[in-house]
């Protein structure tokens, strides 16, 4: 009979201060394996084969914290600007990759809800980064919406009770999932006591909207929301805002009505103006211009609030 497969031994991780371990910073140096991004630098680059030297949990949190600064985020009122830069889509590939070595070595060192905040920053640069003209979106999105998950899966495992969370990474985590009804419904039930948290007010308010496809309300909560919140819920905004040009279109098609244009782009983010004929009256949806059923809902991201890093210490002592 033979003997039953023994797993290897896999070895200790050996924990260091820094954004990168000597040994590895040695190698790339000597093979010219640095970015443009980290002369300054180094930073632990992603392995696909997992790694045996990973940083402590405050270099973890460093190594963010440069990364935010490699963005210019830190360093700008006008983020508008970094993301419409010509440089952005590279910096971004850096950017991005460094963040999954950071949440690699995360995982790999099994820690706690109470370095959370780490996940939370990792997960506010993917949405920051769904702002962007450019971005990959749906890849941004799943890499925010994971690292969202993976944190909340950190609180479960130590509280049962939901609103004992960061009040910040709840709403991301209620938004990401708004069209998930059994996942919303179960989020409440995990919520103890009476509904007097703010965030879950808010939340469960924009989820009830969301079902009834109350458009006014809906996009008047969507205007106090930050630009990650409403990155974080965009995709689902893009549905509503469908349903509403769909409704719209269809009520008021007969030639005798019109709607008006600014009404319109408040409920649909959509230019009417490229899809039907406008005149003083408003939108006559029964005259579709030419090319006008390519659709484009463009949301109106609030870009003069950016909580970008709200989570993570600025304090740079050991960086």
């Amino acid at each position: 009979m033979s003997k039953p497969s023994q797993q290897p031994k896999r070895s200790p991780l050996i924990f260091y201060d820094g954004l990168c371990c000597e040994r590895e910073k040695n190698f790339r140096q000597s093979k010219g394996l640095v970015s443009v991004w980290e002369r300054e630098r180094l930073l632990a680059e992603f392995c696909r084969n997992g790694k045996r030297h990973v940083r402590t949990p405050r270099s973890l949190e460093l190594s963010v914290l440069h990364l935010f600064k490699v963005s210019g985020v830190l360093s700008t009122t006008k983020v508008g600007d970094v993301l419409n830069s010509s440089e952005w889509e590279d910096k971004f590939l850096f950017i991005s990759d460094r963040l999954s070595s950071v949440k690699q070595e995360f995982i790999m060192s099994n820690l706690g809800s109470e370095h959370t905040s780490i996940l939370h920053s990792i997960a506010n640069m993917y949405l920051f980064a769904m702002l962007g003209p450019n971005c990959d979106y749906h890849r941004c999105y799943s890499e925010a919406y994971s690292t969202v998950c993976c944190a909340v899966d950190l609180h479960k495992a130590k509280s049962n009770d939901l609103i004992k969370m960061n009040s910040k990474l709840f709403t991301l985590y209620f938004l990401l999932n708004l069209n998930d009804s059994i996942l919303i419904s179960e989020l409440l039930s995990r919520c103890h006591g009476p509904m007097k948290n703010d965030s879950l007010k808010f939340c469960s308010e924009l989820y009830t909207c969301f079902l009834s496809n109350n458009y006014h309300k809906f996009w008047r909560l969507w205007d106090q929301m930050d630009c990650l919140q409403q990155a974080a819920v965009s995709a689902h905004a893009k549905i509503l805002a469908y349903n509403a040009h769909k409704v719209l279109s269809i009520a008021y098609k007969p030639k005798n009505l019109r709607y008006p244009v600014s009404k319109y782009y408040r409920y649909t983010c959509i230019d009417a103006h490229k899809l039907f004929s406008v005149d003083d009256r408003g939108i006559n949806f029964s005259s579709i211009q030419q090319g006008g059923r390519d659709i484009v809902i463009c949301l109106p991201f609030n870009m003069s609030d950016v909580p970008i890093l709200d989570v993570i210490s600025r304090k740079e002592e050991g960086a």
